[in-house]
């Protein structure tokens, strides 16, 4: 299922041992060497939530086992570097590979199976895009992440060869 990053932000948390709410998500915390989501930050809570250790996401609530699972930030080891870049997608510049200025990050959406981030939703700028519209970029058009950008691939064929050659069926 794939479901849009904002979506996610201040879902619930419930034990299915005790039933009780456990407080509400507040941001990603992201691989970017893998372009995927490895957790959540809590609102409120010292605490983290691995993807691996989310039993059900249904509504606006996300099912875990036990309150026991949540960690710490210190007590994960192999994620360290991953939570000490702090990777966030949301307000990066996004330019192509030619280096064309395409907008910002709005908005990401996530595989809930895989929690891969899929797409990524580019906000253009008002005088670019007059209904300022959003492009969305599929994860294999990404080229690269930067500490202030996100690079793409072109959008134009720059070959006369390429933008002339036929497809054959």
């Amino acid at each position: 299922m794939l479901i849009p990053s904002r979506q996610l932000t201040s879902h619930s948390l419930t034990s299915l041992h005790t039933g009780r709410s456990l407080g509400a998500i507040s941001q990603a915390i992201i691989d970017p060497f893998k372009l995927k989501v490895v957790g959540f930050y809590l609102q409120g809570d010292s605490r983290l939530l691995m993807v691996d250790d989310i039993r059900e996401i249904s509504g606006s609530k996300v099912a875990l086992d036990s309150e026991d699972i949540l960690a710490e930030a210190e007590d994960l080891l192999r994620h360290q570097e991953i939570l000490d870049i702090n990777y966030q997608l949301i307000g990066k510049k996004a330019v192509t590979r030619s280096n064309e200025k395409l907008g910002k990050v709005d908005e990401y959406v996530i595989d809930s199976l895989s929690w891969d981030i899929a797409k990524i939703h580019i906000r253009q700028p008002m005088w670019r895009n007059l209904t300022n519209g959003i492009l969305i970029v599929d994860k294999q058009q990404i080229v690269e992440l930067k500490e202030n950008s996100v690079v793409v691939e072109d959008t134009v064929i720059r070959s006369p060869e390429l933008a002339t050659q036929q497809v054959s069926s």
